[in-house]
């Protein structure tokens, strides 16, 4: 089995390009557009600040670069996790709309299920 190395570098940039990609598919409102541009900024921050940390003039320097990336993946985790729950709440709130207008349909379905029962037996009695 071969030996595969990870490229820390390699993987920033792919990850960086994956938030690219996906801010682009998004939808053009104004929560969208202010949760994707901090997105945008944290999640493609870390790949340069890892970059910087490989030409760090001293150990010290080194180390506060890759904690500056690793700030801005953090921050990016965070703000995808609170485009989530608003997206499951969207999801929920037309749930609830859709609910809320089948309930009443269904209701006036019964209503007129057993007005058709209360008819048939009307007729039924009356032998018509």
């Amino acid at each position: 089995m071969k030996d595969r190395k990870f490229d820390l570098q390699e993987g920033l940039i792919d990850y960086a390009v994956q938030i690219l990609k996906m801010s682009e598919k998004l939808p053009n409102t104004k929560t969208d557009n202010h949760i994707w541009s901090q997105i945008l900024m944290s999640g493609t921050s870390p790949t340069p600040n890892y970059g910087e940390s490989q030409s760090a003039e001293s150990k010290p320097d080194f180390i506060h670069k890759l904690k500056v990336a690793l700030k801005g993946l953090r921050e990016t985790e965070v703000w995808l996790k609170i485009d989530e729950l608003i997206s499951i709440l969207v999801i929920s709130i037309q749930t609830a709309k859709i609910w809320l207008f089948i309930i009443p349909c269904s209701i006036l379905d019964i209503q007129n299920f057993q007005d058709s029962k209360i008819v048939s037996r009307s007729l039924i009695n009356k032998k018509i």
